[in-house]
């Protein structure tokens, strides 16, 4: 009881180190740039006191996830760049008073201590309020760990598969935020056979002997009220077709290998599962397409796109698509998009952040009519400049963040069919007129405060030329 008070102290607990390590670096800089000095004796206070928060929060923190969380990814990063954070300032608290360091070797390490305090941060804002939180930080692989894709391409609801095609479409929509790859709740994982049938801390979730005394049965039928309710209150429940098919899947045996039509139904869940087919069928309407196969681009292309200043990656070893790049042009955007037009069947992803998008830009990113996903933050787009991208038929993702833009200039976007995500971040639109844009786009996630792009092994950490 007690060590479960401790590890629930940690979010309080967190905030005292943090708070002091940051006032620490603080007053180390106006000593750098202002020539003002700390007596020795407020340095080692500072430096001890957020030693030993920072300890405790450490501690209390490793309690928690005993107690909450399974050592995954996420989990394991925080708690050892936290550990890295207090021993850095140790050192560095050590080292600048017994030695003469220059002030440029205090300013790098004293950065290099934010960074520290940054990440750790963000993991824990990640292991706290779930995967996307801080998303304008790249988390990388997360989708591609995951065995299933919440992607629903099922036609007909009797060639569905239960546990893949419906059951996790529920599990990744409802309680992968706390049981997944970063977070697992319980220490328990639903985004994967293995451990569906693992379990949690207290044991199995389905008893195979007893299906109907499932845990998993239980919890989802609590009252809402109830502590032991699942999903909490505060996250998004199931709704009553998705408890109907996880009960069902579950009484059955919970078949991990059948369909629709290989399992006994009776007319409650034959119900059930065509309204959940229907539901799944509006919220994706857009199957996925096979790519046609492509040649690879000549190595005197690539090497010309590269001395552009194009950053290259092929999508795959099977497919020999590209995503581009552009950081940091060594040519003017109209001839390195110039460049891209001989070679605009290759194209399916563009990254042009940062850049200064005029009408005939964006015309010419317009042409590239196999893009699946384009980056335009931060480009000073206006409505003339957007109207162009109506004719990328084939995109998927739109980032246009940071732009100046009208719901107006949005809704010339609205025959995009196949757009799946749409980041409109700081462009102006919000309130009712974030509403009506939700209404024009129904089948469109529509992200208004952060962004994120998943990388890939080629990427590269791109550092902006002055």
């Amino acid at each position: 009881m007690l060590l479960e008070l401790i590890g629930k102290l940690h979010p309080l607990i967190v905030h005292l180190p943090i708070g002091i390590i940051l006032l620490f670096i603080l007053f180390e800089f106006i000593q750098i740039f202002g020539k003002i000095e700390m007596p020795n004796i407020i340095r080692r206070i500072v430096i001890i006191i957020g030693f030993i928060t920072g300890l405790a929060s450490l501690i209390s923190g490793y309690i928690l996830s005993l107690n909450e969380l399974n050592e995954g990814e996420t989990l394991e990063l925080h708690k050892w760049i936290a550990l890295a954070t207090i021993i850095c300032l140790l050192i560095y608290g050590y080292v600048s008073q017994v030695k003469k360091l220059r002030n440029h070797t205090k300013i790098i390490a004293l950065l290099f201590l934010v960074t520290l305090m940054t990440t750790t941060g963000h993991l824990g804002g990640t292991l706290t309020h779930g995967e996307g939180y801080w998303s304008f930080i790249s988390n990388s692989n997360k989708n591609n760990d995951l065995q299933y894709q919440q992607t629903y391409n099922v036609k007909n609801i009797e060639e569905a598969k239960v546990f893949e095609d419906l059951i996790m479409v529920a599990f990744q929509q409802k309680c992968i935020q706390c049981h997944g790859l970063d977070r697992q709740k319980g220490k328990l994982r639903l985004d994967g056979k293995e451990w569906v049938l693992k379990g949690g801390k207290d044991g199995s979730i389905i008893d195979i002997n007893n299906p109907n005394n499932s845990e998993i049965i239980k919890r989802i039928f609590l009252d809402l009220g109830d502590e032991q309710h699942m999903p909490p209150k505060s996250k998004q429940q199931l709704s009553d077709e998705e408890k109907d098919i996880i009960e069902w899947w579950v009484t059955a045996g919970a078949p991990f290998d059948k369909r629709v039509s290989e399992m006994e139904k009776i007319s409650s869940i034959d119900s059930a599962l065509k309204l959940y087919h229907k539901k799944l069928v509006t919220a994706n309407p857009i199957t996925k397409e096979e790519r046609e196969k492509i040649n690879p681009i000549s190595k005197e292309k690539m090497a010309s796109l590269v001395k552009s200043g194009w950053v290259v990656s092929p999508i795959s070893k099977a497919d020999n698509h590209l995503r581009l790049t552009g950081f940091n042009l060594e040519k003017s955007i109209d001839s390195c998009l110039d460049e891209l037009l001989e070679i605009k069947e290759h194209i399916i992803e563009l990254k042009l952040s940062f850049q200064k998008i005029d009408k005939k830009n964006s015309t010419k990113i317009g042409s590239l009519i196999n893009l699946e996903k384009l980056w335009l933050d931060h480009s000073l787009l206006n409505d003339k400049s957007i109207q162009s991208l109506s004719n990328l038929k084939k995109l998927t993702y739109l980032n246009l963040s940071d732009n100046k833009l009208s719901i107006e200039d949005l809704q010339a976007l609205i025959n995009l069919k196949k757009l799946e995500k749409l980041y409109i971040q700081h462009t102006g639109i919000y309130n009712e007129e974030y509403i009506k844009l939700k209404n024009d786009f129904p089948h469109v996630k529509i992200y208004a405060l952060t962004d994120t792009m998943n990388k890939v092994v080629s990427d590269t950490l791109f550092i902006k030329k002055s």
